[in-house]
């Protein structure tokens, strides 16, 4: 209880700006009799106060975008991988052909290129809509999705930062003209050409 009242008449000290009057007289007090002293703590308080701010927005930036690293893009990739060939055993059973497994596998392709030229974050962006079409694919064919289809938390947040499904196939189109008139059915036979190294 002593422990209580003492906290209370510490934030009432502080509140009524005491505390305030306080660290000021001790400030003019330390001057007048230690300028040395006082100069020094000073200097030190502005670089710890610096170093602080520093860590904080280093610690924000990384909050707010994650490293892309090599290996956790990689394991993104090979998730969508077999996602699309989940997609892709499904349409051959079904023969229902509407052009996503098409614009699927050439978003996979296109964020394989960019993996391999070191482009993390694109790869990224282009390896979570060919996901995303690969499961468009499966639900509308009425296929149960396989546990690798899904986006963790940490698969979403590393592609918070994604342009717009429109800008990503406008970018597939620039980029690999022929994906424009790509078909489902010329993918029933042979390999999808998705793979990773």
């Amino acid at each position: 209880m002593g422990y209580l009242s003492g906290f209370h008449c510490f934030m009432k000290f502080v509140f009524r700006g005491k505390a305030f009057l306080f660290f000021v007289s001790t400030v003019i007090f330390f001057r007048i009799n230690h300028p040395n002293k006082i100069k020094k703590t000073m200097i030190r308080f502005r670089q710890l106060y610096f170093s602080l701010v520093l860590s904080l927005f280093t610690l924000v930036s990384v909050i707010a975008n994650p490293t892309v690293d090599k290996v956790k893009v990689k394991n993104y990739l090979l998730k969508t991988n077999r996602t699309i060939g989940f997609a892709h055993m499904v349409v051959k059973k079904t023969k229902v052909f509407n052009g996503n497994l098409s614009k699927s596998v050439n978003h996979e392709r296109l964020a394989r290129k960019y993996y391999n030229e070191g482009q993390l974050e694109k790869s990224v962006y282009h390896s979570y809509r060919a996901r995303t079409l690969a499961n468009e694919v499966i639900a509308e064919n009425k296929a149960k999705a396989p546990m690798d289809a899904s986006f963790t938390a940490e698969e979403q947040q590393m592609a918070s930062g994604k342009p717009s499904d429109q800008e990503l196939d406008d970018e597939l189109a620039k980029e690999v003209p022929a994906s424009v008139n790509g078909k489902d059915e010329d993918l029933m036979n042979g390999n999808l050409d998705i793979d990773i190294q």
